[in-house]
């Protein structure tokens, strides 16, 4: 069965995140057990962005945008453990390193990766006088199949 370069693309992400034990969450942040407040740091989390398959270009080419993001209950947490993914992340396609490129997906190959745009945001914990520290960057995926 062939899948799409998204649904590939979220696999070979989480997949990264496993071989290096981290908790991260795509797209939605869980809940606590049973109140209505999200998890506590520290996690990753990443979601799709933009992009999709080229259509200009003759065959089967995709370039898409995620991010992905530390979130800590300190700056210097959420800064280290932004690090950890510019490590496991940038520049990590077949085309940009020989061994411990992306791998997971179904159909389609990571040949590129790229670390763009980086943000910092710090985020008021609703009834509360913490804080919490999101630290990340967009993530370029170049995929062929």
């Amino acid at each position: 069965m062939t899948t799409t370069a998204v649904h590939d693309a979220y696999k070979v992400i989480a997949r990264r995140f496993s071989e290096h034990s981290a908790t991260a969450y795509a797209d939605r942040i869980p809940q606590k057990a049973g109140t209505n407040t999200p998890v506590s740091p520290p996690y990753y989390h990443f979601f799709w962005t933009g992009g999709g398959e080229d259509n200009v270009i003759v065959g089967h080419h995709a370039n898409l945008v995620f991010i992905v993001k530390a979130v800590a209950a300190s700056f210097s947490d959420a800064l280290d453990m932004c690090a950890n993914l510019v490590t496991w992340f940038d520049d990590q396609g077949t085309q940009d390193v020989v061994t411990g490129y992306l791998t997971g997906g179904d159909s389609w190959t990571v040949t590129a990766t790229m670390q763009e745009t980086t943000f910092h945001q710090v985020v008021d914990t609703t009834g509360s006088t913490t804080q919490e520290y999101h630290d990340g960057f967009y993530l370029r995926l170049f995929m062929e199949r």
